[in-house]
């Protein structure tokens, strides 16, 4: 039986198994889906959130953890392994504080190793706007090589308009951590044919790769051709022509890829791939979009699983014919409530889709469905009316049962 432990601290609180203490410290720093590494399912029962959301998420997690170490020598003891689990460096002065904390001052320290060795995730968001200097990337290098048990990592910018340089030294960091790391979200920050080789080359060092996702690169001549990979494990990845947004070839050897997401219209994919893949996440750009639909089906031929995003939800035709489709995910990205008409347009849209082997629906984005009841009861009512004649289910971004939400029975 676990003894109990004197932590030390104030006397009004009770003494708890370290386990116990852990436990409770581990909820109070959890960010659903933040260590999420071995695929990417949008219909899963915890998914990650939208990037800026998680950002801050993770952000308000560490604030809470790091009071819990202040308290006393114990919880301190306890907490910092948690506390380090997902760091999180934003912009130059924040990269420059991280390397700090996990490589300057620690140079010395019996601690260092240990902290060094709990990060799991590092987010890096470089470019941030207002920066008066350009990123230094060798520290990012250094930190990125002081972290032997990295499973996950983000290189994002937070200006879309800059370009981050890929750094040799970066480069070679990310690819000395292939026995651990996961997933990969890079914003690539390449110019030209050269730096699309180097950054592929690093992939090669990566094995065990789950998921792979990428932002946007340079445009490449047609006849660009580079070495084939073979990622054995990625499940997920993004993709595109490799002479616009791509990063992966026709030539890959990808035997578990199974979740696409297209940065662009129709990329080209070869059958190969196209054969398995039952998951996609597309943008529905100002196009016909029940002709683009048509195309996809036709493209992917196990395709089961369907997400669309675009600026609001007016993007879906009436009447959408979804044949196979057995999970369907529609995201707007919004920043603020749907007028009434809006949601009774989607409502009425969303329930004349033609998709016989459909069992689920999930809104992806919008999250106070709760308030809907109270500022317009009408429309409710007619999701009501118009769910009775549909078996399949309707969710929120969470997988809660929207009607539910919104108070009906």
């Amino acid at each position: 039986m676990t003894s109990t432990l004197d932590l030390g601290c104030d006397n009004h609180i009770t003494a708890l198994a370290p386990e116990l203490w852990t436990e409770i410290f581990e909820t109070a720093a959890y960010v659903p889906g933040a260590l999420q590494s071995e695929s990417y399912d949008p219909f899963g029962r915890v998914i990650p959130l939208p990037q800026d959301e998680e950002v801050a998420a993770v952000k308000q997690a560490n604030s809470t953890t790091q009071s819990l170490t202040l308290v006393c020598k114990r919880w301190r003891e306890l907490a910092s392994p948690i506390l380090y689990r997902i760091v999180v460096a934003e912009g130059t002065e924040g990269l420059q504080r991280l390397h700090r904390t996990l490589v300057s001052d620690f140079q010395t320290s019996d601690v260092g190793p240990s902290l060094r060795a709990s990060v799991r995730r590092f987010i890096c968001v470089l470019a941030t706007p207002g920066d008066p200097q350009p990123p230094d990337l060798k520290l990012l290098a250094e930190l990125i090589n002081a972290m032997p048990a990295l499973v996950i990592f983000n290189l994002w910018s937070d200006n879309k308009y800059s370009i981050i340089l890929s750094s040799k030294d970066v480069l070679s960091a990310t690819a000395s951590r292939g026995e651990t790391l996961r997933v990969l979200h890079w914003t690539p920050g390449c110019e030209d044919a050269a730096d699309v080789e180097e950054w592929r080359q690093m992939l090669l060092s990566l094995p065990n790769l789950r998921i792979l996702r990428h932002d946007w690169g340079p445009y490449l001549p047609e006849q660009i051709c580079f070495p084939p990979l073979r990622l054995p494990h990625l499940t997920c990845s993004s993709w595109g022509d490799i002479q616009s947004a791509g990063r992966l070839t026709p030539e890959d050897e990808l035997p578990a890829l199974r979740t696409l997401e297209f940065r662009t219209h129709l990329p080209n994919v070869p059958s190969s791939i196209c054969d398995n893949i039952t998951s996609l996440l597309v943008p529905a750009l100002e196009i016909d979009v029940r002709m683009h639909v048509k195309e996809l089906l036709r493209k992917l031929p196990n395709l089961v699983h369907l997400v669309m995003w675009s600026s609001d939800w007016s993007f879906l035709p009436r009447a959408l014919s979804l044949p196979r489709i057995q999970k369907l995910g529609l995201s707007a990205w919004r920043t603020e409530r749907s007028s009434d008409r809006e949601y009774e347009v989607l409502f009425e849209t969303l329930f004349s889709i033609s998709a016989p082997e459909l069992r689920v629906v999930r809104l992806i984005g919008w999250k106070e469905w709760s308030a809907l009841p109270l500022v317009a009861p009408q429309t409710v009512s007619r999701f009501q009316e118009l769910a009775r004649s549909r078996t399949f289910r309707v969710e929120d971004t969470d997988g809660r049962l929207l009607s539910d939400l919104l108070g009906l029975k």
